[in-house]
């Protein structure tokens, strides 16, 4: 069995010349790459090619990106599949729901080659082994790092992956602050491109999942949020 294989990489992109550039770029990079016009294309080699990550265009003229990555991570043949969203929207509610669309990163265009291959393989090292505390419990939330689930007395809750990576953040250091910038930079890595509007979202929904054991998050005016244990 070969283990050292070539990463994959499936580029889902409209624009031709956006697309050939990007794919040899990324070539010359070392990595094996196939590239689709369309999402029903991109959908079917994803299947087919199973890619370690997906470079992932939000305005296909069939499908919108968005809606792709949400199949892809409803598929369980290509739900464990990296992907990282490339659009020319940089709003910011844009990059919110591009990622909370299933999407594990977010680049707007235009990009410069550095930029996208860094961000790349920041990305991939994401699902490479890292030392995690596999449980964790704090006020009742039971938070489970190997199967990303999260358990409280009142029933179990389904949390984003970019929500579940807050809450452990806040878990692993109950009643300590965070900022809004450290919150991102501890759960998705430096660089994120979040504001701290979109990390308010992110909490809001937090709070709203978690129920009566949403009151434990706590705002701490000027300076972000912490997790009680209370």
């Amino acid at each position: 069995m070969i283990t050292d294989r070539l990463k994959r990489i499936l580029i889902i992109e409209d624009e031709l010349i956006i697309r050939e550039m990007t794919a040899e770029l990324l070539e010359d990079e070392g990595y094996d790459v196939k590239t689709a016009a369309d999402g029903k294309n991109g959908l079917y080699l994803a299947e087919s090619f199973q890619p370690d990550l997906i470079l992932l265009d939000l305005g296909l003229p069939d499908i919108d990106g968005a809606m792709v990555a949400k199949r892809l991570k409803k598929n369980n043949k290509t739900k464990h599949i990296l992907i990282m969203v490339l659009s020319a929207r940089n709003d910011d509610l844009d990059v919110v729901t591009g990622l909370e669309s299933y999407a594990d990163e977010y680049l707007t265009k235009p990009y410069k080659d550095k930029m996208l291959t860094a961000r790349l393989k920041a990305v991939l090292r994401r699902n490479e082994p890292k030392e995690k505390i596999e449980q964790l419990e704090v006020g009742g939330i039971v938070l489970d790092a190997l199967t990303f689930t999260v358990a409280t007395p009142e029933g179990n809750i389904i949390l984003s992956k970019t929500e579940f990576e807050i809450l452990y953040v806040f878990a692993k250091n109950p009643n300590r602050v965070y900022s809004r910038g450290k919150i991102i930079s501890f759960s998705r890595g430096e660089g994120y491109p979040v504001t701290d509007r979109a990390v308010d979202m992110h909490i809001a929904r937090l709070r709203k999942k978690l129920g009566k054991r949403g009151c434990l998050i706590e705002t701490v005016r000027g300076i972000g949020y912490r997790l009680t244990q209370n």
